[in-house]
């Protein structure tokens, strides 16, 4: 039985994409999770040929498992991962049962933000940055200009991100990042103001292929919450040219032979400046983003790449594509949804989404995980995308109770 084991998913976007692209290709699929209620809701993974309770922290466990359905008659084709940071796991594993993997360093560099920055620092586009320990390192030369953005380096989306817009706001985010990552240093960047972009990747056989290039429309002053995504994002011929460019280089100087990854950047007078390059396709809703606007399920082309398979990236159409999302003004524990059926009818709405279940505790967003619910909706224009996805999304409405 040909069978792809994924360490990790969510229930939603474009690790749930990744198995069932999986299966529809004819393979089986067994997904090892350390989510309980995963285990206790099974009947709400249909498309899992088998789940299995591991702890995927615990990479010999996870070997265990591996071995067990190996024992079990099961031809393991690929081990996998669309969920940081389980996507190195799943490369390093495959190496090591020397069946079809993404290639480890590159994954290693890229999870890890100051080795990424440290690799580019000699290029175009990498911003002023610095990092250490402590407060120290805003004495160190040269001098950072206010205001500076402070990340935790091996965090993922924005809840280790925040703005601080003097010295005393840098020194309290310093401050409460050590005590949540003791061991850690501390990455500064100098705030970038411009329009800020995403850029989905994929290498294979050491060639990048640019699948698509998406505008992100970022919300907050303190946190950055990306609440819209626009495909394909405006592009002038020098930005393409630079995008072309900045995707080489990286393949080039982390050594990407097979994989996914993308680039969020922001462009500053024109110049492209990299914010994060992560080893894997965006999560929520990317990949349906890509499928409606390109016709390429991408997350299946990224498992044959994985395999050997030349992937398929012509793109069948050309849509415009925007993706709303949907969060709380103030928090409180969820009664009831409404306005999904009436935002499904508006014409060119492809896709709504709702996360949350009644009784789940909602917050007002300090972080990505903070978005509740998303309309993605296409159209022969941008213009009239953006506004099909605004008016649908403002008919979804959180009842909360403080």
């Amino acid at each position: 039985m040909r069978t792809i084991v994924f360490i990790g998913s969510q229930q939603s976007g474009s690790s749930r994409d990744a198995i069932v692209a999986a299966g529809d290709i004819g393979f089986y699929t067994v997904l090892l999770t350390n989510r309980e209620n995963y285990i206790e809701n099974r009947a709400e993974f249909p498309y899992v040929h088998e789940m299995i309770k591991t702890d995927i922290e615990d990479i010999n466990e996870i070997k265990n498992k591996v071995d067990f359905l190996k024992k079990q008659g099961k031809q393991i084709c690929a081990i996998s991962s669309f969920v940081e940071p389980y996507v190195y796991t799943a490369a390093i594993l495959g190496e090591e049962y020397r069946i079809p993997y993404q290639t480890p360093k590159a994954i290693a560099t890229m999870l890890d933000k100051i080795s990424m920055r440290e690799l580019l620092r000699d290029t175009p586009y990498t911003p002023i940055f610095k990092t250490g320990h402590d407060c120290s390192v805003l004495n160190a030369e040269p001098r950072m200009h206010m205001p500076i953005v402070v990340k935790a380096p091996l965090s993922t989306g924005s809840k280790d991100v925040a703005l601080a817009r003097n010295r005393k706001e840098v020194e309290k985010q310093i401050f409460n990042l050590k005590k949540r990552y003791p061991e850690q240093k501390i990455l500064l960047e100098e705030y970038l103001d411009g329009p800020q972009y995403l850029v989905e990747v994929l290498v294979h056989k050491g060639i990048p292929h640019i699948v698509a290039v998406v505008e992100q429309i970022v919300h907050g002053t303190r946190r950055f919450i990306i609440m819209g995504y626009r495909v394909p994002a405006k592009e002038s011929d020098d930005l393409n040219k630079q995008i072309k460019d900045m995707v080489q280089v990286i393949v080039e100087k982390t050594g990407m032979k097979t994989g996914a990854f993308h680039i969020e950047f922001r462009v500053v007078n024109g110049q492209c400046n990299i914010i994060e390059v992560n080893p894997r396709i965006s999560g929520s809703a990317m990949n349906r983003m890509i499928n409606t606007a390109y016709g390429i399920n991408l997350v299946q082309q990224t498992l044959k790449s994985q395999m050997g398979q030349e992937p398929d990236l012509v793109r069948k159409c050309e849509r415009y594509v925007f993706t709303q999302y949907v969060t709380v003004s103030e928090g409180g524990i969820l009664q009831k949804v409404t306005g999904r059926k009436k935002a499904s009818t508006c014409e060119g709405v492809d896709e709504i989404y709702v996360k949350p279940k009644i009784g789940a505790i909602l917050h007002a967003p300090t972080a990505m995980r903070h978005r509740y619910a998303y309309v993605l909706a296409s159209a022969d224009s941008q213009e009239k995308a953006e506004r099909v996805a605004h008016e649908a999304a403002k008919l979804i409405k959180f009842h909360i109770t403080p």
